[in-house]
C-alpha cells in the first residue's frame, strides 16, 4: 500500500443558515455521522470522513434541513487531506487573552509563564465554547467581576465547560452545568480533565426546559434569544431566593430590547450590557 492510500481523507461542507437555527439543525445532521462542525456567523462548516460521503448523503441533508427550515443553501463543499486538515486546523485555533487576567489556550500551546492570569486548557471539538466566539468572552469578562468566593452557579448551555471552568477557578464552589448536546457533555467532561478539576461542577445531560433547577447564586446563560426569553421565569425563580444574578449572552445587539424588556417583566433588574462586534451580554439582578 501507497504511504498516499493511509491517509485519511476528510469532506467539509459550509452551510448557511441563520444562527437560532442551530440548536435544531444539530438534530438532524447528526443523524448523518459527521465527526466535526465549526459554528461561524449564520454558517455551520460540517465535516465528513470522505469515504462515508457522498453526493446522495448530501442532497439528503439539504433536503432534510430544507423541510424544517426556510433559509438554508450550501455554500462549497471541499475534500482536505488529514495532514492538511489537523495542521490548519490547530494553527487557527490561537489562544485567547481575556482582560489579561483569564488565558484559554488548547494543549498544544504551552502555557505562559505569569502567575497572576487563571489558566485554562479548552480543546475545541463539536460543542460551542473555545473563548474564540465573543459571547463566550464577554460572559468571561462579567464573571471576573461578579463571582463571590463560595458562591454556587448553573452553566445554562454549557457547551465545552469554559465558563463553568472559569467560575470555580475564580472561587465559586459549585456548578451546575448542563447542556442537551452529549457530544458537549463528553468535550465538557474531557476539558475538566485537562485542567486537573475532579470536583465542584455537575455535568448533566438534558435541555434547561428539563430540569428543575436548584436555588444559586448565579446563572450564565450563553443561549440563543429564544432560549433566554422562554426560560426567564424559571431563572428568576432559581435565583430569587438568594438574590443572585443572571449573566446572560448569545444575543445579537439588535434583539438587546427583547431581552431587556422580558427582564424587566419578570423582575430582573439591569446592571449594564457589554458589546463585542455584534454582539451583547447582559448582567441582571433579583430586585
Amino acid at each position: 500500500m501507497k504511504q498516499s492510500d493511509s491517509i485519511k481523507k476528510y469532506t467539509s461542507i459550509r452551510i448557511k443558515i441563520p444562527e437560532e437555527y442551530y440548536d435544531s439543525a444539530y438534530g438532524i445532521i447528526f443523524l448523518f455521522d459527521p465527526i466535526g462542525i465549526e459554528e461561524k456567523f449564520d454558517e455551520l462548516v460540517v465535516t465528513f470522513l470522505a469515504e462515508n460521503f457522498s453526493n446522495d448523503i448530501l442532497e439528503t441533508i439539504l433536503d432534510s434541513l430544507k423541510k424544517v427550515f426556510d433559509k438554508v443553501e450550501v455554500i462549497d463543499v471541499e475534500t482536505i487531506k488529514e495532514t492538511n486538515w489537523n495542521e490548519e486546523w490547530e494553527q487557527s485555533i490561537q489562544p485567547i487573552d481575556i482582560d489579561n487576567k483569564i488565558f484559554i489556550r488548547p494543549e498544544w500551546i504551552k502555557q505562559i509563564d505569569d502567575d497572576k492570569r487563571i489558566n485554562i486548557i479548552i480543546n475545541p471539538k463539536m460543542s460551542f465554547g473555545t473563548g474564540h466566539h465573543a459571547t463566550t468572552r464577554l460572559v468571561a469578562k462579567l464573571l471576573l467581576h461578579t463571582v463571590k468566593k463560595g458562591s454556587t452557579w448553573i452553566d445554562a448551555g454549557c457547551g465545552t465547560g469554559i465558563l463553568s471552568i472559569i467560575a470555580l477557578k475564580l472561587g465559586a464552589k459549585s456548578v451546575l452545568a448542563i447542556d442537551n448536546n452529549d457530544w458537549a457533555i463528553e468535550n465538557a467532561k474531557e476539558n475538566l480533565k485537562l485542567n486537573s478539576i475532579k470536583s465542584g461542577i455537575e455535568l448533566k445531560l438534558c435541555g434547561v426546559e428539563d430540569i428543575s433547577l436548584p436555588d444559586v447564586h448565579g446563572i450564565m446563560a450563553n443561549l440563543y434569544t429564544h432560549l433566554l426569553l422562554s426560560n426567564f421565569e424559571k431563572f428568576y425563580s432559581s435565583l430569587k431566593k438568594r438574590k443572585g444574578l443572571l449573566l446572560a449572552s448569545g444575543v445579537l445587539s439588535f434583539d438587546e430590547d427583547l431581552i431587556l424588556k422580558k427582564a424587566v417583566e419578570v423582575g430582573f433588574n439591569h446592571i449594564k450590557t457589554i458589546y463585542e462586534d455584534e454582539w451583547c451580554a447582559f448582567h441582571f439582578s433579583v430586585k
